[in-house]
């Protein structure tokens, strides 16, 4: 038996995908300890594990950088897209700002961590990609590290591949076309890898790689993703495993639709759209009300997951709310709406990506991060969805022009059956054992 460590991010969607191989570690023999937020405490509940929160002051962020950042972002955008040079000079500081942002460890929380892990004593280290002190506790105590990422991984060398197609993004800048030459974008990354190294020296740290949440880059790593959703995985030296989700998990139902929800899923129209714009990052609320406006005119049901008391969507809905054809609330049972739906909008987020092409529905992807912006792109270019933030050499397409397409265009579900099916027949036990065998666990 191995005493094996999880030091999970305290954001549920980067902690649900993990849980399977938690549980295929644990079903091998070994004992488990999985630190995250208080929080997240319940969801570990049912797994036998010795759970370890974080304290509720771990992993805050540097308010002086966040308002240094939002500052200068507010100024990126203000300038006209003409005036190139003065973009090119105001985007300098905000990414050296934006660099500043990810130190956001403290010696308090290393100390912390370091002598938890010295009371376990562990033989093995999982750790989120996000997670920027286990990798460096593993090396100080020599403890081997596995690096887990839940989501597509983006490394710097599938950016550097094919600069044109992710680099303005990673800048912010992808509605300027041609901001940059190459000679210019090589010198900004190399000026922003320079910087990271000057903030290490001043806060007397360990440098951080300015990739480091999109991809692990540990020695052993693991992607949460799919052998067709993943672009690529490099040619190198260290363990990758792409690893799927458990379709146990992915079948499994929620066990709380009331009576309501169900009678408005199942009765007059079947054709329904599912809007959902995450948990934290609600979107402005005119986008609510003119896609609530739109589908008023045809025989749609809309249900909405939007992140606002009840009192407050009424507000500002007014004598939509009252629409037959439309359900509102906080929050839904995704799962049951998504295997009734015929469109799926939403931010990106990976795990709803994984749940809309198990259940088959065509999607809309309306990013917030540059994360959910990269998820979108791969998205499109599997032809099972479309993303409103894309450089598009064809001319620029509408959200309506997209969402027509996506509910009327027979290609987006024939590419979703067959992946569907992967999903359905993964191979994720036989990873596991191939994982278990090479970390010799």
């Amino acid at each position: 038996m191995k005493k094996i460590v999880f030091f999970m991010e305290i954001s549920v969607s980067h902690i649900t995908p993990v849980l399977s191989l938690i549980q295929a570690v644990l079903k091998k023999g070994h004992q488990v300890h999985c630190f995250s937020s208080e929080r997240h405490r319940k969801l570990f509940s049912s797994l036998n594990v010795q759970f370890h929160a974080y304290p509720d002051d771990f992993f805050c962020a540097d308010e002086e950088a966040e308002q240094n950042y939002n500052s200068l972002a507010r100024e990126l955008a203000s300038l006209s897209v003409n005036g190139v040079e003065d973009i090119k000079d105001a985007l300098l500081p905000l990414l050296r700002v934006n660099i500043s942002r990810l130190y956001k460890h403290k010696a308090e929380e290393a100390r912390y961590l370091l002598e938890k892990v010295l009371q376990i004593t562990p033989d093995l280290i999982f750790r989120d990609a996000c997670d920027t002190l286990g990798k460096e506790i593993g090396k100080l105590l020599q403890i081997k590290t596995v690096g887990y990422i839940t989501n597509n991984m983006y490394s710097r060398s599938l950016m550097d591949a094919e600069p044109e197609k992710y680099y303005p993004y990673i800048t912010g800048t992808d509605y300027i076309k041609g901001l940059f030459t190459d000679k210019e974008r090589h010198e900004y990354i190399e000026q922003m890898d320079r910087f990271s190294l000057v903030v290490a020296r001043e806060k007397n740290t360990f440098p951080i790689s300015l990739f480091h949440s999109y991809d692990p880059d540990d020695n052993h790593n693991i992607i949460f993703s799919t052998d067709f959703l993943q672009p690529c995985v490099p040619v190198s030296e260290k363990y990758y495993l792409t690893l799927p989700p458990d379709p146990i998990s992915l079948a499994l139902e929620e066990g709380n639709v009331d009576d309501e929800l169900e009678r408005f899923v199942t009765t007059r129209s079947n054709r329904l759209v599912y809007i959902a714009t995450g948990s934290f990052v609600a979107e402005e609320d005119d986008f609510y009300v003119n896609l609530i406006k739109a589908f008023q005119r045809t025989d749609y049901k809309l249900v909405i997951s939007w992140n606002k008391p009840v009192a407050m969507q009424k507000e500002i809905l007014g004598s939509l709310y009252e629409n037959e054809n439309l359900l509102v609330r906080s929050s839904v049972p995704q799962k049951y709406i998504l295997k009734h739906a015929n469109l799926f909008i939403f931010h990106g987020g990976f795990n709803s990506i994984i749940e809309a092409v198990y259940h088959e529905v065509p999607m809309v992807i309306k990013p917030s991060t540059l994360e959910q912006t990269l998820n979108g792109l791969r998205i499109e270019e599997l032809g099972i969805g479309l993303t409103t933030r894309k450089m598009r050499g064809d001319g620029y397409l509408t959200t309506g022009q997209m969402i027509i397409d996506a509910l009327e265009n027979p290609v987006y579900k024939q590419n979703l059956q067959r992946y569907a099916q992967e999903l359905r027949h993964s191979d994720f036990e036989e990873k596991c054992e191939s994982l278990f065998l090479a970390l010799g666990c």
